[in-house]
C-alpha cells in the first residue's frame, strides 16, 4: 500500500482496478491480492567484483516516506455557483480558488498553519542498485519471460483522417513511440503543380482558395507517417479520429475531432508524469527555428507551427496535472489518470480579396479541444464524502486552463466553458440548471440557436444535468453558447463550447482594416444598399481598435449593423435564402457583412411589396424602400406582420398594441426610416465619403 500511497487495502484494490490492472484478492473478503505486473532484469554487477549477473529490477515499485499532514481540507465546502460568480478577470482555477478557501479556514481555525503543513506528501526512498538484492521486494510468480515487449503489450493509438468518402489515412503507433513527441495533422500540397503554386504566390496562405489542392498528412516529429489517399480542396470537412487501444488489443476509447483541410493541428497525449523538463527542452528546440526564420514559404512547417501547437497542448496537460496533484495532496487522496487526449489547432476562415478578385483563406483563432481528460481521486483511507467536490474541482480547473493556455502561450484573451459561465453571471444573464424535470419549461425560454438546444436536449436525454446561460454569449469576437453536462451518478462531466468543442478558444482575430471607399461602394453596388450602409454605419466595418464597429459587445455589427439575436445562425427568408448567417464572418469580413445586409434588406423589401399588394395600397417605390428600411432597422421582420412604416392612422392603430418601450422603439424606427430616404435621395456618400461615387 505504501507503493500506491494509500492506507486502506480496499482503496488500493479499487485504485488498481480503475487503472485497468488485473487484480484479485488472495482470499475472499480482502487481506492481500495478486496483480498482473511487469518488471525487468538487468545484466549488471550487483556487488563489488568482476562478475555480472541478471538482476531483477522494478523501477515502478517505489517505497515512500510520507509527511502525515492533517485533514482540515475535508471540512471546507466548495460552492460551485459562488465560484462561477467570480469576476472574469480574477482568472483563478477552481483548485486555486479552493486552496484560498482552505487557507482562510486555517487562518480562522488553526492560525499559523498553511497548506504545506496539512498536505500529505511523499518522498521516494532511494535504492542503491549496486547492492541490490537478487530478490524482488514482493513475492513473484513468473507467468512468462519474453525478451522484449511486443506492440500488443503496450498502449497503442490508431490515428486516422476521415473525409466524406470514409477513411483517407490511418496509422497505428505505440505509446513509447510518441510519448513526449510532436504528432501533427496538416494538409500538404497534393501535386507538384500545387507546390509550384505556393512558390508562385509566395506562401501557402497566399494561394487563391479554390486553386490549391491538398491531402492530409500525419507527422511524427516532422516525418510523415501517413498520407491521405484522396486529394481535396481547402476548407473541406474532415475528422481526425484517435483510437486508444489497451495492452491486449481492446479498443477502450475513441476521440473524434472536426477539422478542415488547410488547417494545422497538433495532438496531445498524456498519462501521468511531470513533463516540465521535456517542455523546457522543446521550448529551446522551437526557439532555434524562430531565430533562424526558416523557409516561410513552406506549406506546412512542423518546426514552427507544429512545435508551437504541440508545446501548447503539452503545457495544458502539465499545468492540469500539477494542480490535480496539489489537490490530491491537500485532501489526502491519490489521483488517478487514464490516457488523456486533446487537439490544438488554428481556426480557418475565408475572405474575398477585392483587390485581386479572388477568395482566399487564412489561419485565425487558436483552439484546444479536449474531449478525453480522464482522471479521478481515491482518498487514502476510504473517505468518500468529498468525492463530488474533488471531481468538480478537477473538471472545472481543466476548463479554465483551456482558456489560460492561450493567454499564457499566445498572450491572447480566450474563452472556455467556465470563463463563459462567469461572463454570463457578470452580464446578468440567468444561468439555468436543466434537468429532465424542467427542460420542457426552461428550454423554450433560451435565446440560443437550434443546434445548442439540440445538444442540450441530447445531454438531458442521456440522464445528465446541464448548467447553461439562458442567452447566447458575445465575448469580444467570439459568439456562442457554453454549458456543463454532468452525469449525476458517475460525476463525469463535459465542458462544452458552442459547436461541440470540449475546450477553449482565443476570442480575437487579427485587427480588421476598413477597405477603401470605392471598394465599399462597389460591393454595395446599388443606391438602396449604399443608403442602408451609410445610415447604419457611415460605411464602417471596424472601429479604431480594429474591432467590429461600433463595439465587439454588439449586438449589431459592422457596415450593415447585422443584429446578432435576430440573425445569428438564421437563414434570411424571402427571395435570396441567404444563410445560415455566420456571425463570426459578419464581424470579421466586411464583404460578407454587406452581402448579408443586402439579403436582409431584400427580404424586408419583398415583404413590403407583399403587404402593399395584399392591402391594395399601390405604394410608390420610395415608399416601399422606406417601409423596407423601417423593417430592416426595427428588426421587426421576423413574425411581426403589422410592424411597418405607416401613415398617422396606421401608426396609431399599431401603437395601441404595444408597450411604452415598444412604442419608443417604433418611433425611433420611423425617424430612422425618414433619414434613410433622405440619404437615398441625396446620395450623401458622394459628398461625405472621400473618393466615392
Amino acid at each position: 500500500m505504501n507503493w500506491l500511497g494509500v492506507t486502506d487495502i480496499n482503496v488500493a484494490y479499487s485504485y488498481l482496478v480503475s487503472q485497468g490492472i488485473p487484480v484479485r484478492y488472495v482470499k475472499a473478503g480482502g487481506g492481500s491480492f495478486v496483480i498482473a505486473h511487469t518488471w525487468v532484469e538487468a545484466y549488471i554487477r550487483a556487488n563489488p567484483g568482476p562478475h555480472r549477473s541478471w538482476i531483477p529490477m522494478d523501477p515502478g515499485f517505489k517505497q515512500y516516506t510520507y509527511q502525515a499532514g492533517s485533514l482540515e481540507a475535508r471540512s471546507v465546502p466548495f460552492n460551485r455557483e459562488e465560484y462561477l460568480k467570480l469576476p472574469v478577470n480574477r482568472d483563478k482555477t477552481a483548485i486555486e480558488y479552493f486552496k484560498d478557501q482552505v487557507q482562510q479556514y486555517l487562518d480562522t481555525h488553526a492560525p499559523g498553519r498553511n497548506l504545506e503543513d496539512i498536505s500529505r506528501t511523499g518522498a521516494i526512498v532511494p535504492t542503491d542498485f549496486t547492492r541490490w538484492h537478487v530478490r524482488l521486494p514482493y513475492r513473484a510468480i513468473v507467468a512468462q519471460e519474453p525478451a522484449a515487449l511486443t506492440s500488443s503489450d503496450r498502449y497503442q493509438f490508431t490515428l486516422s483522417t476521415i473525409d466524406y468518402l470514409g477513411t483517407s489515412s490511418t496509422v497505428t503507433v505505440s505509446y513509447p513511440e510518441i510519448y513526449g513527441k510532436r504528432v501533427t495533422l496538416s494538409f500538404i500540397p497534393a501535386t507538384t503543380s500545387d507546390e509550384q503554386l505556393i512558390q508562385q504566390y509566395g506562401g501557402y496562405y497566399n494561394v487563391p482558395l479554390f486553386s490549391l489542392k491538398v491531402k492530409p498528412a500525419i507527422k511524427l516529429e516532422g516525418q510523415t507517417i501517413a498520407t491521405g489517399s484522396r486529394i481535396v480542396g481547402i476548407g473541406q470537412s474532415h475528422y481526425f479520429e484517435i483510437g486508444i487501444i489497451a495492452p491486449g488489443g481492446a479498443l477502450i476509447d475513441t476521440a473524434t475531432h472536426a477539422v478542415k483541410a488547410g488547417g494545422y493541428y497538433a495532438l496531445g497525449l498524456d498519462t501521468y508524469g511531470d513533463m516540465t523538463n521535456i517542455l523546457v527542452d522543446r521550448f529551446e528546440y522551437h526557439k532555434q527555428f524562430i531565430d533562424s526564420d526558416i523557409n516561410n514559404q513552406a506549406a506546412v512547417d512542423d518546426n514552427l507551427d507544429g512545435e508551437y501547437l504541440f508545446t501548447s497542448v503539452s503545457h495544458y496537460f502539465n499545468s492540469l496535472e500539477k494542480q490535480v496533484d496539489e489537490l490530491a495532496s491537500m485532501t489526502h487522496s491519490v489521483a488517478t489518470k487514464g490516457v488523456s487526449e486533446a487537439l490544438t489547432g488554428y481556426g480557418l476562415s475565408y475572405y474575398y480579396d477585392y483587390t485581386q478578385g479572388v477568395w482566399r483563406f487564412k489561419q485565425t483563432s487558436y483552439f484546444i479541444d479536449a474531449p478525453l481528460v480522464i482522471g479521478g481521486f481515491y482518498s487514502i483511507d476510504g473517505y468518500q464524502q468529498d468525492n463530488i467536490t474533488k471531481q468538480r474541482l478537477f473538471g472545472m480547473t481543466g476548463s479554465t486552463l483551456e482558456n489560460r493556455v492561450w493567454e499564457e502561450m499566445a498572450s491572447e484573451d480566450s474563452i472556455s466553458t467556465i470563463k463563459g459561465l462567469q461572463y454570463a453571471y457578470a452580464q446578468g444573464i440567468p444561468v439555468y440548471t436543466i434537468t429532465q424535470g424542467n427542460i420542457n419549461t426552461l428550454l423554450p425560454t433560451m435565446n440560443v440557436d437550434d443546434g445548442t438546444k439540440f445538444y442540450i436536449t441530447q445531454d438531458i436525454n442521456q440522464g445528465n444535468i446541464v448548467i447553461a446561460p439562458r442567452d447566447t454569449l458575445h465575448y469580444k469576437l467570439w459568439s456562442g453558447s457554453v454549458w456543463i453536462s454532468e452525469n449525476p451518478v458517475t460525476l463525469t462531466a463535459g465542458y462544452i463550447l458552442y459547436g461541440g468543442i470540449h475546450g477553449g478558444s482565443t476570442t480575437e482575430d487579427k485587427k480588421g482594416e476598413n477597405p477603401d471607399c470605392q471598394s465599399m461602394s462597389d460591393r454595395l453596388a446599388q443606391d438602396k444598399y449604399r443608403a442602408v450602409g451609410m445610415k447604419e454605419s457611415t460605411w464602417t466595418q471596424f472601429n479604431k481598435k480594429g474591432q467590429p464597429y461600433p463595439s465587439p459587445k454588439g449586438p449589431d455589427f459592422g457596415t450593415m449593423q447585422i443584429n446578432q439575436p435576430t440573425w445569428g445562425g438564421k437563414t434570411v427568408p424571402g427571395p435570396t435564402k441567404f444563410g445560415p448567417i455566420d456571425m463570426a464572418r459578419v464581424k470579421a469580413d466586411w464583404q460578407y457583412n454587406i452581402d448579408a445586409g443586402k439579403a436582409i434588406f431584400d427580404a424586408a423589401y419583398d415583404r413590403a411589396v407583399q403587404f402593399s399588394n395584399a392591402h391594395n395600397l399601390n405604394l410608390s417605390e420610395q415608399r416601399l424602400l422606406t417601409d423596407a428600411y423601417f423593417i430592416y432597422n426595427h428588426g421587426g421582420y421576423v413574425g411581426k406582420d403589422k410592424v411597418h412604416y405607416w401613415d398617422e392612422k396606421g401608426v396609431k392603430e399599431i401603437f395601441s398594441k404595444y408597450s411604452e418601450k415598444q412604442k419608443a422603439g417604433l418611433e425611433r424606427a420611423q425617424i430612422n426610416a425618414g433619414g434613410y430616404l433622405k440619404i437615398y435621395n441625396d446620395k450623401t456618400w458622394a459628398t461625405s465619403k472621400k473618393g466615392c461615387k
